[in-house]
Formats: structure tokens, sequence, C-alpha cells
């Protein structure tokens, strides 16, 4: 990466230009600052981050969905709310509003 480019870059961010979306696609933008724009090398990079946001969102969200699950599960064999809270670390609100929509 070229470090001027780079520094470029970095001061949009402090400097609160386009922020959000430097931070996002970082190394997109590096490849368009390139003299020579590779389409194919873009679409590559383009590719990763499309694969890398859906990998942090999925992470997120799975554990959350596999712990609502865990409880739903706990709860139809009897186990105590309480109980259930403390296995899983879902509240026990979050827990009664799950037993609800049951």
């Amino acid at each position: 990466m070229n470090p001027e480019k780079q520094v470029l870059i970095e001061e949009c961010v402090k400097n609160g230009i386009l922020r959000e979306y430097l931070g996002r696609k970082t190394r997109e933008v590096m490849n368009m600052l390139i003299a020579e724009y590779d389409y194919a090398a873009d679409m590559a990079v383009q590719r990763q981050e499309a694969w890398e946001d859906a990998w942090d969102k999925a992470s997120k969200e799975l554990p959350e969905k596999t712990l609502k699950q865990t409880a739903l599960n706990m709860l139809k064999d009897k186990v105590s709310i309480d109980a259930v809270s403390k296995y899983t670390g879902l509240s026990p609100e979050v827990i009664l509003k799950l037993q609800q929509e049951q």
C-alpha cells in the first residue's frame, strides 16, 4: 500500500471526511487511487470485504440465536428462568419474552 495515499486516507478519517465509508472500504479506496485501476482486483477486494462483513454479522447473530434456542429448549424441559439465565447469560426479561412468544 502506498504510504502517502494511506496517510491521506487516515487524515480523511481523522477529520471526519467520509469517515464511515473509508473505515469500511479502505482497501477499495486504495485500489481506486492506484495509477492503473484494475477492475478485476477491485472486484476481488469488494467480494472479500462483502464476505468479511457477512462473517462479522453472522458471528454476532449466530451465538444470540443459539442462546435463545438453548433457552427455549431449557424452558421446555421445565428448567427455572433463573437457571436458564445463569447458564445462557440471557437476562430474565429476555427469557420471559421468549417464553411468552412460544
